[in-house]
């Protein structure tokens, strides 16, 4: 099934197995908006999603009043926050849910690696050195 998160990212990605439970979420700061399955990252836009008016009635599992498109299952739990989370936030978040409800963990090394600054450099590091076509001593 693919997802949609709103008009400006219709396309964030595929349910990876829609008849297994799971945790679905998404991430929208001015860096851009990520959509995740069970904490790996389905889909990506670079840029956040534009402003919007949220004063009109919620509804959850719907997109405006467009019929046919409706959440086609059950929810366990929605959390929502007034602030793009930070990623070891986003990783407690994940860990908490993916224990409480026994679900497994899908997470792709490259997600990991693109999420953290550090392991980014770090890898960045890694490719310049394979590359450099020289021998390196360590002692």
């Amino acid at each position: 099934e693919q997802i949609r998160f709103s008009d400006a990212f219709s396309n964030a990605g595929r349910i990876v197995d829609r008849h297994q439970p799971f945790v679905l979420s998404a991430i929208n700061s001015e860096q851009g908006v990520s959509v995740y399955q069970n904490a790996s990252r389905l889909g990506r836009l670079e840029t956040g999603l534009p402003k919007r008016i949220l004063g009109t009635p919620w509804v959850i599992g719907q997109q405006g009043d467009i019929n046919g498109e409706y959440w086609k299952g059950d929810i366990a739990e929605l959390l929502v926050y007034d602030r793009a989370l930070s990623v070891p936030e986003q990783r407690q978040v994940w860990s908490v849910l993916l224990d409480r409800y026994k679900l497994p963990t899908m997470v792709r090394t490259t997600d990991v690696i693109e999420s953290d600054p550090e392991l980014l450099a770090l890898a960045s590091l890694c490719h310049v050195l394979l590359n450099a076509n020289e021998f390196i001593y360590v002692d």
